[in-house]
């Protein structure tokens, strides 16, 4: 249906590059990249703390949620865990309805965002469109996007300036006073640009994609230009003047070709043409000895045309590579997002009363991302159950017992006999049926409730850290804090995991800022 949510929340952490490749799709680019790293994780986690910024290597929780319309409730749970998101558009079918869905559900939980239009291969391969045409086709895409946001952004000052409850004032009050970084709601980038390096290109299914500042980078000698310099004229209807070495808004000759046409799509649809059309193997080693790039000669020798296609790119422009820039240099930090989230998190347009003075110390907690504080705020998002759950429920029931022959013909000889035997013995079958069908039903019992307290809750940690044997509360959907001891059950962790993909990869405790699983869930949310 067009679009695809991928929901993330990332911090620096004392690690090595976590970088990898999966070639089919955005959401196996994104988590293959960061799996390689899960045996580093557990060691690591702890020291993901914002105190250690100046390291090099980044944690990055990625939550996939689909973009179909039967999936929003999944995409709701997903927006309260992360702190930025990746909407990924099809480039081809363009904004649809369900688009604008998730960016008003990433916009009402100030998810920051960045954009991924894909499927830029089929613009060559299926529509046969030039790259002026596709340059156009993306800048459509991205306008109306902006639009889109720009009406959420319309209607919620106006909203703000209508709302003159004391909660919302103090709400945003606490907000200035603990964002070190003077950062307001009202003053989070909404704009999407490929100028401001928060839209990328991309061919999930080849490999590729890239961002403005990727041919900038190419370029910059070339053009004798200052690769930041070159990357601020990439996008929007300029042109490039190769004799001059300029830049103009304006283009008298009618032969001059806009900069993000001549430094990045002609290049790649000639790439396309060489390997997919003609096939000229003598063109495509001088293609790769310009790029300088490193390609094995058996590689380059396949009779499939898209399997080379997808070397080559996917080594020219890693799309790996691409995305997780665009998340590190654009997606805020926990520490950063929640400052303006949080208090959002807790406000309510059904009850209006303020905060308990003994819970102020907590709630500034969260606003800083507090790993080290007494007390541990957490958000479960989701409930659900593994799939090694489900499958030990499934169990054989006994067979029925049956008559032999021999009772058989003993009741042919004695007629009286056989009654008083045959009465004795169905008493018995009821008996032995009855016995073997309350262990069935205490058998089943005892499994279910098994089943019940294997539940697992994804939980995003916001203050303090979660251990193992910690005794924590858990309040349920009606809790109301006016009635604190209703709606509320205490558990003991005893199961704390972090989820990497199916795998649940066993931790001792997780820090504020992070997402996790709990396990044992069941008996607190069934009772």
């Amino acid at each position: 249906h067009g679009t695809s949510f991928y929901s993330l929340n990332s911090h620096k952490i004392s690690n090595e590059s976590m970088l990898n490749f999966g070639k089919v799709s955005i959401e196996k680019v994104m988590s293959n990249s960061i799996h390689n790293s899960s045996s580093k994780v557990r060691s690591q986690i702890y020291r993901s703390s914002f105190s250690q910024r100046e390291n090099g290597g980044y944690l990055i929780n990625l939550i996939d949620s689909p973009g179909h319309v039967d999936f929003s409730s999944e995409v709701s749970a997903a927006v309260r865990l992360s702190d930025g998101a990746i909407v990924v558009v099809d480039v081809v079918e363009g904004v649809c309805v369900q688009t604008q869905n998730v960016l008003k559900q990433a916009w009402d939980e100030s998810v920051k965002i960045c954009l991924v239009l894909n499927k830029f291969d089929r613009l060559i391969t299926q529509l046969g469109l030039t790259p002026d045409e596709a340059y156009l086709r993306a800048k459509n895409i991205i306008e109306q996007i902006n639009v889109i946001l720009n009406t959420f952004a319309i209607e919620q000052r106006g909203m703000d300036e209508g709302n003159g409850s004391e909660v919302h004032k103090d709400n945003k009050e606490s907000n200035k006073e603990n964002n070190n970084n003077n950062k307001d709601e009202d003053d989070i980038d909404i704009e999407l640009s490929p100028i401001f390096g928060n839209v990328v290109f991309c061919s999930a299914i080849h490999g590729w994609a890239f961002g403005i500042k990727d041919f900038a980078k190419m370029y910059a000698t070339k053009t004798g230009m200052k690769a930041s310099a070159l990357a601020q004229t990439m996008w929007g209807d300029l042109y490039f003047n190769p004799k001059s070495k300029t830049v103009t808004k304006k283009d008298p000759s009618g032969k001059l070709k806009l900069t993000f046409v001549q430094f990045a799509l002609e290049n790649i649809w000639t790439v396309y043409n060489t390997i997919l059309v003609a096939n000229d193997q003598e063109k495509l080693a001088k293609i790769i000895a310009s790029l300088n790039i490193r390609i094995q000669p058996q590689q380059l020798k396949s009779k499939n045309t898209t399997q080379t296609l997808q070397t080559v790119m996917s080594q020219w422009l890693p799309a790996h590579k691409a995305i997780l820039e665009m998340v590190v240099d654009h997606l805020p930090s926990p520490k950063e997002a929640q400052a303006y989230r949080f208090s959002n998190l807790l406000q309510s347009n059904s009850l209006n009363y303020s905060v308990p003075s003994t819970v102020k110390d907590m709630f500034d907690a969260c606003l800083r991302c507090d790993l080290s504080h007494e007390n541990v705020l957490a958000f479960g998002a989701k409930v659900f159950s593994p799939d090694e759950t489900t499958s030990s429920r499934t169990a054989s029931r006994p067979l029925k017992p049956r008559q032999t022959d021999n009772e058989s013909s003993k009741s042919h000889q004695n007629t009286e006999n056989s009654t008083e035997n045959n009465t004795e013995n169905n008493t018995e079958t009821v008996k032995k049926e009855n016995q073997k069908k309350s262990n069935d039903e205490n058998n089943s019992s005892t499994s279910d409730d098994s089943s019940n307290s294997n539940l697992f809750c994804l939980t995003r940690v916001y203050s303090g850290t979660l251990s193992i044997g910690q005794s924590i509360y858990v309040f349920g959907p009606k809790y109301d804090p006016r009635n604190p001891t209703q709606h509320r059950n205490s558990l003991e962790i005893k199961q704390l995991y972090i989820m990497m993909g199916r795998e649940l990869i066993p931790i001792n405790s997780v820090p504020a800022g992070n997402v996790c699983c709990i396990g044992g869930f069941g008996k607190t949310v069934l009772g």
